[in-house]
């Protein structure tokens, strides 16, 4: 660059129309030799080479996390799963960070007073992070379309459109909503229970009198297992049970939960996914010529998973406030 600098004519200042000084070329060839030494610097170190096994991997990360959902030209659709699937991915990251800072591990968010995973707090977190992220993906997407429009259009003026009347956030239908409340409810109902029951290491809470029987079971009887140090928690605790009697024990009504609960959350995550890919150019030109929402809603549900999940959690519940059956004496 100092080479190019010295065989180029002499400069000219643009205000005066006249040759610039000696001083001030001087001045410009010592900013142009740090520049170029500055550029040589950061080809030599700040650059990944496309050749090394580095830029191959930068190379392919990069179509990855890019590629996969921004055309190349006006023919190609878009697609919002790469974009949703990252913002998911930031926030399970949270909380695995939460995790291993608080409790030693990355999965630290999920475990309960007692020192074991937490099958309520799983499957409201798994949900939250489904349903949040993908609602808020969406009203990027949707206000980055039209939200320079949108200020065009006052409050006031009669026949607005979608955009200005309904806002960028994808309405929720009624059975996630549905979904939700029977996440949060069940969670606040186990937590209600195992307070009723106790723990091993405490005060009896329920006396034998106020523990009444349900026809032939009894509830709020059995003591929680309580914390133990040399207890550690592991994905099995989904599985075992939560008492003193059965915490060793498979418990068919918790893995009936996470079977359940698994499967309803990948369907609804593969039905969010399907809903925001494959977006044509098409669509995107006319939905800001009316100054609309792409993608109005998250995919219905009906009733039907709702239900499911409510009935899951029933049997959860009324398991966890009965009493473990006590095994019969063997008759000699």
């Amino acid at each position: 660059m100092t080479k190019w600098a010295d065989e180029t004519k002499p400069p000219v200042d643009p205000k005066t129309k006249k040759p610039i000084s000696a001083d001030d070329q001087a001045k410009n060839l010592f900013c142009l030799a740090l520049l170029g030494d500055a550029v040589k610097f950061a080809a030599q170190n700040l650059v990944i080479k496309a050749d090394t096994w580095v830029g191959h991997a930068a190379q392919f990360v990069g179509w990855w996390l890019f590629g996969w959902h921004v055309p190349t030209s006006g023919a190609q659709a878009v697609s919002l799963g790469m974009p949703t699937a990252l913002m998911m991915l930031g926030v399970i990251l949270v909380l695995v960070g939460l995790g291993k800072g608080v409790n030693g591990t990355p999965l630290g968010a999920l475990i309960s007073p007692n020192g074991r995973y937490s099958l309520a707090l799983a499957q409201v977190t798994s949900w939250t992070v489904l349903v949040l992220t993908s609602v808020m993906a969406i009203a990027i997407f949707n206000g980055g379309l039209v939200s320079e429009m949108v200020r065009n259009f006052p409050r006031a003026v009669s026949d607005l459109p979608n955009a200005v009347k309904n806002g960028f956030f994808p309405d929720i239908p009624t059975g996630i909503w549905g979904v939700l409340g029977i996440s949060f409810g069940s969670t606040v109902l186990s937590t209600l229970i195992k307070s009723i029951k106790g723990t091993d290491d405490s005060p009896t809470v329920v006396s034998s009198e106020r523990s009444q029987p349900v026809g032939s079971v009894t509830m709020f009887k059995d003591k929680v297992a309580g914390y133990d140090p040399r207890h550690r928690a592991s994905i099995a605790d989904w599985f075992l049970g939560e008492d003193t009697d059965n915490k060793d024990k498979i418990d068919i009504t918790r893995v009936q939960m996470v079977l359940i609960t698994s499967g309803l959350l990948v369907t609804y995550g593969n039905a969010i996914f399907a809903a925001v890919r494959d977006l044509t150019a098409q669509e995107i030109l006319l939905v800001i010529q009316k100054v609309d929402v792409l993608i109005g809603a998250l995919p219905p549900v009906g009733t039907s998973m709702a239900a499911m999940l409510a009935v899951s959690h029933a049997t959860y519940l009324v398991a966890k406030a009965a009493d473990t059956p006590s095994p019969k004496p063997v008759q000699h």
